[in-house]
């Protein structure tokens, strides 16, 4: 993904639906060293093998989602704060292919330095079963991620700032593992299988976007975070009920507040225009930097799907703002969005970069 297309993790996560492959981290191991010993694997380097036993877990964890990781030398550097000796070309490539003439994976290869995709990775069936009853544990190299605006893991130097918020983060994690989460009467620990066959994550980190700690700050990572939506009511800490509290608007809401206004009803509600269509587009709108940014996000949303009457239809609705003629038909006028005319009083917050830093982003 482009710099020029880089949005909020929440629109993004709404735009890909979900979908989205698990990048490679190397970040989860095998409680015991030689868990994987069954496989009866030929010996590589030792760094090699290191790197294989890390995949294989990361594999496990990843559960209904592929893994991806890159066939491209230049894609690995020396970002050791985020990675750990393994993560290079020479360890990783050689282990990913011993897997797969092994047939231990189901391999979706893709050209170094192609455009798209990354190479992509499943566990085999044989695999997951081979391995069911191996534990697995977490040992993140970092707590607080800061990414350029492509979503890449970027270097920086810490400071007194970024050693109290890891403090706080460690402290924040050692809290979770002291409660008793639970789905239903079922305790959850770190590494326990979930009914997507994946494993739990019970830790958190902090991920700041856009090169900047002004951008965003969210606490993620937790396995609850992404459950289905017919569990998360089965939620329990120390035996006792949650509740998910929906906050209607709520990005909308954070804009009028700022303005010292109170939003007028449904934001999403638009005569003539799908709620949830809407929903999406305004949500875009917010967090893009230019209009052209939301047009191109609004279309590639969409307009694939549909075809050319619906691109015709959103450029129309969410990117340009139709303004009704004598004979009742829209037509488009300037960068104005169709939400200027419904949220006049918050206009000048779309596609505007304090939005994103000071509103749709938590403060450190």
């Amino acid at each position: 993904m482009s710099d020029d297309l880089a949005l909020h993790p929440l629109v993004r996560q709404m735009i890909r639906e979900g979908t989205r492959d698990k990048p490679l981290t190397l970040n989860w191991a095998p409680i015991e060293r030689d868990a994987y010993d069954c496989l009866k694997l030929p010996d590589l380097s030792p760094l090699q093998i290191r790197a294989r036993t890390q995949i294989i877990t990361e594999l496990l964890v990843a559960g209904n989602r592929s893994v991806s990781y890159s066939r491209n030398r230049n894609h690995y550097c020396a970002l050791q704060r985020y990675y750990p000796e393994t993560y290079s070309y020479r360890a990783i490539v050689p282990a990913v292919d011993q897997l797969d003439a092994w047939g231990l994976i189901e391999h979706d290869k893709r050209i170094p330095g192609g455009r798209g995709l990354q190479s992509r990775l499943r566990p085999s069936t044989d695999l997951l079963e081979q391995l069911a009853n191996v534990q697995v544990i977490y040992k993140p190299m970092e707590i607080i991620i800061l990414r350029d605006s492509a979503g890449n893991p970027i270097g920086y130097v810490d400071n007194r700032e970024t050693r109290q918020m890891r403090k706080r983060m460690t402290a924040i994690n050692e809290a979770i593992a002291a409660q008793r989460v639970g789905l239903g009467e079922r305790i959850i620990r770190e590494g326990d299988r979930l009914d997507n066959g994946g494993r739990a994550q019970m830790q958190m980190h902090r991920v700041f976007v856009r090169g900047s700690w002004d951008n965003c700050g969210r606490l993620v990572g937790s396995f609850w975070q992404n459950l289905p939506k017919p569990e998360r009511s089965t939620l329990t800490i120390n035996g006792h009920s949650t509740v998910e509290v929906d906050y209607a608007g709520m990005h909308i809401r954070l804009l009028y507040d700022m303005v010292g206004k109170l939003m007028p009803g449904d934001p999403y509600d638009i005569d003539g225009w799908p709620r949830g269509r809407v929903k999406v587009a305004l949500l875009i709108a917010i967090n893009a930097r230019t209009h052209p940014m939301t047009r191109a996000e609004v279309l590639a949303r969409y307009g694939i799907i549909d075809g050319p009457d619906l691109i015709v239809d959103l450029t129309k609705s969410s990117c340009v703002a139709p303004v009704r003629t004598d004979s009742g038909s829209p037509t488009s006028r300037g960068g104005m969005t169709i939400f200027s005319q419904c949220h006049v009083t918050i206009f000048k917050w779309w596609d505007h970069p304090r939005a994103s830093s000071g509103v749709l982003h938590a403060s450190h």
